[in-house]
């Protein structure tokens, strides 16, 4: 994925994230390899995104990743 792919898809995420869609939000973040992402606000979100989506398992790791 380049960066221009990686920037879409987080626009998109962060969108559904602010309109409740967590569920469609996990969906999107499940297709970024997040083990490349350095950003701690973004993989806080994403954490956020997994808890509010009830993916408990994927939380620990974004958590951990940040």
């Amino acid at each position: 994925m380049d960066k221009y792919e990686y920037k879409l898809k987080t626009e998109q995420m962060l969108e559904l994230m602010e309109d409740g869609a967590y569920s469609r939000a996990a969906e999107l973040a499940d297709s970024i390899d997040w083990r490349r992402v350095r950003n701690t606000t973004m993989l806080m979100n994403v954490s956020d995104i997994y808890e509010k989506s009830r993916d408990y398992h994927r939380q620990i790791f974004s958590y951990r990743k940040s």
